[in-house]
């Protein structure tokens, strides 16, 4: 990628919306009871917009920090707020559509991402099977000729998405101008011209930032220089309204990260955050929120003359959109009643088990013999190479919906795996021997 050229994953994404978004957008339109169906897909239209937009400015603007990436990306913020908001409405007949679409929007956060805290490629493929579960249940419980077509069209988009991020974008979105992306003229000084004839093409922007500002401006309207009305590199950006542009709303949101929405609420106001120990080997935490930032647990973290040593297990009840960094061999490590929390571990000596959560992501960093999920939604365990060196920890599972485990790559250079966990099963009896035989159930698409 050379500054001031416009790279081919541009125009491959500008075709990907052109393609497979319109078909979903399509298809959307011809499932019954998708009410509000205009402001959901015109919110989804400019959150891909805002996407490619970003692109566009890969060449000609330095790297900016994630905090300036969250905030050019606006619309996806508030297309997460709207789907959100409608697959929460009461007496919607097409909950599960919406659910799905949550799961989609939530996919377009993987600019964001750069080790080594995620790479896009792994959350694309994750959102994508997260999606999969609820395109499942439309096929099994709702299968009409028009949810066929939207589930395809469906899979077939998010597909495309993760397989364009997958090739250019392993390790996070790369930037090579020298332009900045947070200053207020950033969004008018850095895509680079790039016309539509013919499609393979590339040509070099103008040197200049006027001459940089003067070309984004007239791909924002959709015409070229001289009048020119066949700039197909526009195709999408004018579908964002000037309401929907951050700068131009009464209530500024810099300084919100895309996944302000997607936050646990707890049912009452959390009591203060207590850290105790309850007998002589148990550590609890409790009642931990956001408010307490990252909380690494180590030796010297306990007040007084207490330690934590790995004879010791560690209790995490109540707690939501918490971080926690355990720096220490401890014996055991338990998770009840957490919500949208990520923990990091070291060794653990006995087990790593988890129950009654929602969205919590574990990170286990050292060796871990055995973990347990139960009656758990959305959880995500990471086993990082140290995890699997000698050997695969035995993870038992029961009552989980929605839930991933991902590992590493064969080599370093490999992108790490992630795996579904399994959620229906067929019970078959063999009339022979009578015995009970129990298999995964597979959905075809």
């Amino acid at each position: 990628m050379e500054e001031g050229v416009t790279p081919q994953y541009v125009t491959d994404y500008e075709e990907m919306m052109k393609n497979e978004l319109e078909a979903f957008c399509e298809a959307c339109t011809k499932v019954p009871d998708f009410y509000k169906t205009d402001d959901c897909l015109n919110a989804i239209r400019a959150a891909f917009a805002s996407i490619c937009d970003l692109l566009k400015m890969t060449t000609v603007a330095k790297k900016p920090s994630v905090q300036d990436i969250v905030t050019f990306l606006a619309p996806v913020s508030e297309s997460i707020k709207v789907i959100n908001k409608l697959a929460g409405a009461r007496k919607n007949k097409a909950i599960t559509q919406y659910k799905a679409l949550c799961e989609l929007v939530m996919m377009n956060t993987w600019p964001t991402m750069y080790p080594p805290n995620g790479l896009p490629a792994g959350h694309c493929k994750g959102q994508y099977e997260s999606a999969d579960f609820h395109y499942n249940r439309i096929l099994m419980k709702e299968k009409t000729d028009e949810n066929v077509v939207f589930v395809k069209a469906a899979r077939a988009l998010m597909k495309k998405n993760e397989e364009l991020v997958k090739e250019n974008f392993k390790t996070g979105v790369d930037f090579v101008g020298k332009g900045d992306l947070g200053s207020a003229e950033a969004p008018k000084a850095a895509a680079p011209e790039k016309k539509a004839a013919p499609k393979k093409a590339v040509k070099k922007a103008d040197d200049g930032a006027a001459k940089a500002n003067a070309l984004l401006g007239d791909l924002q309207k959709g015409v070229g220089k001289e009048g020119d009305a066949s700039m197909a590199s526009a195709y999408g950006l004018k579908k964002v309204k000037k309401s929907q542009k951050n700068k131009y709303k009464k209530e500024k949101t810099v300084g919100k990260v895309t996944m302000t929405a997607r936050k646990a609420k707890a049912k009452k106001e959390l009591p203060p955050a207590k850290m105790s120990k309850r007998g002589p080997f148990n550590w609890f935490f409790e009642n931990y929120s956001d408010k307490e930032g990252v909380v690494n647990i180590n030796e010297d973290t306990p007040p007084g003359n207490g330690k934590i040593t790995m004879k010791q297990g560690l209790y995490f009840a109540n707690c939501y959109n918490a971080m926690f960094v355990v720096e220490t061999k401890v014996k055991s490590v338990t998770l009840d009643g957490c919500h949208r929390c990520k923990i990091q571990t070291a060794d653990v000596v006995s087990a790593i088990e988890m129950v009654n959560c929602k969205g919590v992501t574990v990170y286990c960093k050292g060796k871990v013999p055995a973990l347990s999920i139960d009656k758990a939604e959305s959880p995500l365990i990471v086993f990082l190479k140290e995890a699997v060196t000698d050997g695969v920890p035995q993870v038992t599972v029961s009552s989980v919906v929605a839930g991933n485990i991902e590992i590493p790559g064969k080599t370093d250079d490999d992108d790490p795996q992630q795996f579904p966990i399994p959620e229906q099963f067929e019970i078959k009896i063999n009339k022979d021997t009578r015995e009970l035989v129990c298999e995964t159930m597979k959905h075809e698409g």
